[in-house]
């Protein structure tokens, strides 16, 4: 390297710690299992399920503002209403078992 450059990359400041920012945003991840510690309120009719309630119900920080992805491990014995969450195939299966719908269908 010649010494100029050399002396003006020296005189550069640094960025201690910077790391480059992820170029996909992954969803949080939610198995049916987990939702097993929310049964509040599930004899009155459908648990509704969506961002807002599970930040309420301390499952999701309060700052969290990205997609949040419902998996099928585990099961599920009591209804809920999905909307605003990505759902798998057999996340899905075992919620219309259960007794429940997503969003967007009748």
């Amino acid at each position: 390297m010649r010494p100029g450059l050399r002396e003006l990359v020296l005189r550069i400041p640094k960025q201690r710690g910077f790391k480059n920012k992820q170029l996909s945003d992954k969803a949080f991840v939610l198995n049916l299992r987990d939702l097993s510690k929310i049964k509040v309120g599930a004899g009155k009719g459908p648990v509704a399920l969506n961002p807002v309630r599970l930040k309420e119900l301390g499952m999701l920080s309060k700052r969290f503002n990205g997609r949040v992805k419902l998996l099928g491990q585990g099961e599920i014995d009591f209804a809920v209403s999905v909307s605003g969450l990505d759902v798998s195939a057999s996340a899905k299966a075992k919620i219309e078992k259960a007794g429940g719908r997503l969003a967007g269908e009748k």
